[in-house]
């Protein structure tokens, strides 16, 4: 008689790394709760967690390789779909050269180990410099200033969220995305705990989000004018601490170029650019300064923005300025016990897209540049391309076009468990095992973390013989890939050695929970570790050459002084401007495959202000086209009193008809991607990050 059986690991589907407890028998699992002893999560989970339990049972989710003939998909071998794979792409090499075959990457790669572990090697066995990810769809902005001020692009300062009295966070949504490069499961409770200890948050934002109203301050800026805002904070505490604060004397170069950069960004020009009130600038302004604790944080809203890698310096700015980095309640670095920021710094700029001419960074173009590498003819034209872990055609500017461009390419294979809109359009899939079925460690979230912690996650049960782990595949396509080609590899190991390794050489001391790090002792400790909360490590950490926070990094200095700040409008001010959002059920382009996550009344919709409402002449759930310079899509449309007027939200992550599943029919999920809204034409100037904020478009009503 089989027993039920209690599992104790992390979910792994967002940045939050909740604690799970979960019952099993035989290899059904029967229940999903919070793990009430993790040190970091305390027994919080959200329905995303819940929603295991059906991607693990899900009937779409691939378990075998799959091949494409026509438009009809069979299952295949593992041995043939490898060698199938590598004969291709070697095929492509020999008679275009080694740039003619691309990698992209997508998001779930930071959250899987064995990608994180061994999928490189085998993209860096490819030879080809033309490697793409989610990263320039994202966080790319913030990891470039990380890079330029503090030596290391995962150098990123974390919010001292449960010792702040003043929390800003600008074009950061954290209710709904659980945080984000700012690890804080249960995010509701410590806003809560903050404002119970006599505390404030301030949401900058130009719709009024699920976190804006636990806010005491909303503050709704025009979109894509943020910069204009942060400057002119910059600007006013440069008069107040014209000299850097006492603690960072020693610690900082650059800081007397800062009132000079900045002088022109003063407050009547914030506020005729984002509609604030001085008044109100000024109020946010003094409560920095007089907060025993404060801290900035930004995100997405102002990254994927036109001068995204200016609003995160000048975030880091105003955190430096005030005295809040680096210090308790402000803006610390994490102490993870396995430190990548060891590894080598990443660089920019060293070559340029063949065709937009973009800059790379860590190896990586900006994936605005994927489409017309691979529909440009020429010299190391992109003829074959591998998808790993991504769908970009949902999640990429002009998505239609890249689509278009997929389906030209002599060879494409994905890496994915699910057949979407970008690995359909393959013409091999191979599909690694989900997140229960692994072995799983987070390399990446724990240097962003609000509290230090550490846990080693325990598969539920062994894979099944049909099956591979996603460390597994990339080592069979390394060593089929490398016996075709003059040279010595080795393969790597498991990845529970790399973390053993990775554990035991940590410059990080235990405490007394803990005789030692290493895999054998976290595993005797199932709910993980608790290894204290976030505290000054700044002297210690930073990376540049001269060792010292670079304030005014010459290529931002450029970028600042090139700015036309004019307050003429252009024909891109006028019209709607367009915002994304997401929803706490959506896990980014999917997740959609599970009742639980779709039932409900829907939530593919555009909001707009009642005023744009009556003006179109529209009412609630009328269809409305909306338009820009790259395509149109169809939604319905709902009033909302609170966004600003002149915008215009539509959910991000939608848009699935290459092949729905019964659960998307039943529930008539599906939608329309904003991405077929997005121009890759419109980037952030400094880093070539696509600017999907303020997008310019057009609404008129269907009839």
């Amino acid at each position: 008689m089989h027993q039920t059986q209690q599992h104790y690991r992390a979910c792994n589907l967002c940045e939050a790394i909740c604690g799970l407890e979960i019952t099993t028998k035989n290899r059904e699992i029967i229940s999903i709760r919070g793990d009430k002893k993790d040190p970091l999560s305390k027994g919080y989970i959200c329905a995303k967690a819940l929603a295991l339990k059906d991607l693990y049972e899900d009937p779409d989710r691939l378990t075998q390789p799959r091949i494409r003939k026509g438009s009809d998909w069979h299952t295949i071998d593992w041995d043939s779909a490898i060698q199938l794979t590598v004969e291709r792409l070697l095929q492509v090499r020999a008679e275009y050269g080694s740039h003619s075959v691309a990698v992209y990457q997508g998001n779930p790669t930071v959250h899987n180990l064995g990608m994180m572990t061994h999928g490189r090697e085998f993209f860096q066995s490819l030879g080809t410099r033309n490697h793409y990810s989610a990263t320039s769809v994202d966080q790319l902005p913030q990891q470039l200033v990380a890079l330029w001020m503090y030596g290391h692009q995962l150098l990123l300062p974390v919010p001292d969220l449960d010792r702040t009295q003043l929390l800003i966070l600008i074009g950061h949504n954290p209710i709904v995305s659980n945080g984000s490069l700012m690890t804080a499961p249960n995010i509701r409770n410590r806003i809560q705990q903050l404002q119970q200890r006599g505390g404030e948050l301030v949401v900058i934002d130009p719709r009024f989000t699920e976190t804006a109203a636990l806010a005491q301050t909303h503050l709704a800026p025009t979109p894509g004018s943020d910069f204009y805002l942060l400057a002119a904070i910059v600007r006013q505490l440069l008069i107040y601490q014209p000299e850097p604060p006492t603690k960072l004397n020693d610690l900082v170069e650059g800081y007397e170029k800062l009132m000079h950069l900045f002088a022109p960004f003063h407050l009547e020009l914030a506020s005729r650019k984002t509609g604030i009130p001085v008044s109100s600038i000024q109020q946010l302004v003094t409560d920095i300064l007089h907060a025993e604790h404060a801290v900035v944080h930004g995100r997405l809203g102002i990254s994927t923005h036109q001068q995204g890698t200016l609003c995160h310096w000048a975030c880091q700015l105003i955190n430096l300025i005030s005295g809040n980095f680096d210090a308790q309640g402000g803006a610390l670095f994490a102490q993870p016990a396995i430190d990548l920021t060891h590894i080598t710094p990443g660089q920019f700029a060293t070559e340029c897209a063949r065709v937009d001419q973009l800059p790379n960074f860590c190896g990586e173009f900006p994936v605005s540049c994927l489409q017309t590498e691979i529909a440009t003819p020429g010299q190391d034209q992109i003829r074959a391309l591998v998808l790993s872990a991504g769908n970009p055609v949902l999640t990429t500017p002009a998505g239609k076009d890249l689509a278009a461009a997929i389906k030209s390419l002599e060879f494409c294979v994905a890496i994915d468990f699910y057949q979407n809109e970008s690995s359909g359009l393959a013409h091999l899939i191979l599909p690694p095992t989900m997140a229960l079925e692994r072995d799983h460690y987070d390399l990446i979230f724990h240097h962003f973390s609000v509290r230090n912690s550490t846990r080693w996650n325990q598969a539920l049960w062994s894979r099944q013989a049909h099956q591979r782990h996603d460390w597994e595949i990339f080592n069979a396509l390394n060593e089929t890939y490398h016996k075709n080609l003059p040279s010595n590899h080795t393969l790597l190991p498991d990845p529970s050695v790399l973390i053993d390794m990775g554990l035991r050489t940590s410059s990080l001391q235990p405490d007394s929970e803990l005789a030692e790090l290493s895999l054998a002792s976290l595993k005797c400790q199932p709910h993980g570790v608790d290894l204290g909360p976030l505290r000054s490590s700044a002297k210690t950490k930073l990376k540049t050459k001269s060792g010292k926070i670079q304030c005014a990094p010459e290529r931002l200095i450029q970028a600042i002084q090139g700015l036309k700040h004019t307050d003429t409008e252009t024909a891109e001010d006028t019209g709607y401007k367009l915002i994304s959002r997401r929803d706490s059920r959506s896990n980014n382009s999917w997740g959609h495959n599970f009742a639980r996550l779709t039932k409900g009344r829907s939530r593919f919709y555009a909001c707009l202000h009642p005023d744009d409402m009556l003006q179109l002449d529209v009412n609630d759930e009328q269809l409305i086209q909306i338009s820009s310079t790259t395509g149109e899509i169809t939604l319905p449309v709902r009033a909302d009193n609170k966004l600003l007027r002149g915008v215009v939200s539509v959910p991000f992550g939608w848009g699935h008809h290459h092949a729905q599943s019964r659960t998307q029919q039943a529930n008539q999920v599906g939608g329309q991607s904003i991405n077929d809204l997005t121009d890759p034409k419109r980037y952030d100037a400094v880093s070539g990050v696509a600017a999907l904020t303020g997008t310019p478009v057009t609404g008129v009503p269907v009839n």
